[in-house]
């Protein structure tokens, strides 16, 4: 992994902000932006909030921590599961997120828990695949 490889799993980051434009005038002003664990709603933001802020915070933490990971020597195999969970979990996390926020705004039936658990399955599943594959080398 690398610096170019960071800039595109960056790219997937900001892709939610493509489809919240797309949906721009189908969701409600006011969204959720976060939910307790039976699925209900904790918190609301203005709609720009949630299509804009919320991908470019993940973005930048992806950037910060994926750069400053490949400046810093050592660590070993350490460093390398920090740095493989954060630029591949960055992406699948902000993809799902909006997901979830989104289909909650248009009023879909199914909560955000199953966001939260299909996220946390394939994220495992990826990781797993990936630490495999890699061992294999």
């Amino acid at each position: 992994m690398n610096k170019k490889f960071i800039v595109a799993t960056g790219i997937v980051c900001i892709l939610p902000i493509l489809a919240g434009i797309f949906l721009w005038g189908r969701m409600p002003q006011q969204m959720a932006s976060s939910f307790d664990w039976s699925g209900n709603p904790t918190a609301f933001r203005p709609k720009w909030f949630v299509v804009f802020v919320i991908p470019i915070m993940i973005t930048a933490l992806h950037g910060l921590c994926g750069f400053s990971l490949l400046k810093r020597e050592g660590f070993g195999r350490m460093r390398a599961l920090v740095y493989e969970l954060l630029v591949i979990n960055c992406p699948i996390i902000a993809v799902f997120s909006a997901i979830g926020l989104y289909s909650y705004a248009l009023g879909y039936d199914w909560t955000v828990n199953y966001i939260a658990i299909g996220t946390v399955f394939i994220v495992s599943l990826i990781y797993g695949v990936c630490s495999i594959l890699k061992d294999k080398e």
